[in-house]
Formats: C-alpha cells, structure tokens, sequence
C-alpha cells in the first residue's frame, strides 16, 4: 500500500483503505510532509480526514513534529 499511496502524482486525490496496523497513519504523514515540503503544497489546501478523533490527533501529531513511527 505505502509504495503506491507514497509515490501517487499530486495532482491525484487518494482514497487509502486497509486494516488496523497495516500503516495508513503511516502512509498519510509521509503523503503530507511530501506535498508541503517538496512538492510546496500550502498545508491549507490539504484535506485529510480519519474516522476517529485519536487517529486524527495521531496524524496532526506526527505531522505537527514530522515524525514517522
């Protein structure tokens, strides 16, 4: 999942769907950090969204401190 979703053009929206512990949050972070810091895509123009409010801390979280977990 993460090869495909990681590397998808930016001007592709993604849809990713997979089980628990399989690395959307992941996958997700990695996506963002690239569209802000290479592809200079203003974070205000970036949509993402989780079905949990502790997954969505989780990714702001990792994406606040850039981190990958």
């Amino acid at each position: 999942m993460s090869n495909q979703a990681s590397s998808a053009p930016v001007s592709e929206s993604q849809f990713l769907v997979a089980g628990p512990g399989s690395g959307k949050t992941t996958v997700m972070v990695l996506k963002i950090l690239k569209f802000i810091y290479v592809d200079d895509v203003h974070p205000s123009s970036i949509l993402a969204t989780t079905f949990t409010r502790k997954a969505a801390s989780e990714l702001r979280s990792r994406i606040s401190h850039g981190e990958m977990k």
